[in-house]
């Protein structure tokens, strides 16, 4: 799978903010207004304004509900849920681009790979090993073949710090979708958006305006201190 950078590619700074902006907006009218056309025609212009950089603030608000002020009690559920998404978002660009899934599986979880010039403690490495080999696994859940069970021989401490890897992982697969097939991953960024949003609202009994407040005022500061 190509991943084409491209014009629209954002990084810190304003056009990051911007796009964080945009990718509220489309939420706003497909999740809130539940106004289908209105939330289509945003789409195709942001994607033509920002590019990838739309593709990134989506899946970066999806990671950041997976991944931030997670409990310990929660990682195993956020791990399956991480797990599945992730395998959906390759079969879809399986799909679209014509590469084999395994082949884009391995290629992600190798990008994954780079842990010896980091400066982190042999947990954090040996967490995120874990994570790249659940992902391999995943694939092969997906063929038919039995489970590995790797997270039974993981802590629940040990979980936050792979489903962190698995949330990073969901991003690079979800921006590195040819630009002319990045509208078909929008959308289904959008869709786990909206279930993410329909549920957290009625667990915490507030509506999806405050809880959408909330969230990407969050996602705002988060991108604005995001390194170049």
């Amino acid at each position: 799978m190509t991943d084409v950078d491209g014009s629209g590619a954002v990084g810190a700074g304003g056009a990051a903010g911007s796009a964080v902006r945009a990718v509220r907006e489309i939420i706003t009218a497909a999740v809130v207004h539940r106004d289908a056309a209105r939330a289509d025609s945003l789409i195709g212009e942001y994607l033509t304004a920002y590019g990838r950089g739309l593709i990134d603030a989506a899946s970066t608000f999806i990671a950041c509900h997976l991944t931030d002020a997670t409990t310990p009690e929660l990682a195993e559920d956020r791990f399956l849920y991480l797990l599945t998404r992730i395998g959906n978002l390759v079969d879809l660009a399986a799909e679209v681009t014509g590469v084999d899934p395994g082949e884009i599986v391995l290629e992600v979880a190798q990008g994954q790979a780079q842990l010896e010039d980091l400066d982190v403690d042999e947990s954090v490495r040996q967490a995120y090993r874990a994570a790249q080999t659940c992902l391999v696994a995943h694939r092969f859940v997906r063929l038919g073949r039995p489970a590995w069970g790797i997270q039974q021989s993981l802590n629940q401490a040990d979980m936050l710090v792979v489903n962190s890897a698995l949330a990073g992982m969901l991003c690079v697969i979800a921006g590195a979708f040819p630009e002319e097939t990045r509208a078909t991953a929008f959308v289904v960024l959008l869709e786990e958006a909206r279930h993410i949003l329909s549920c957290q609202a009625k667990a915490r009994d507030v509506t999806l305006e405050c809880l959408i407040e909330q969230y990407f005022t969050a996602l705002a500061v988060q991108e604005a201190h995001r390194p170049t």
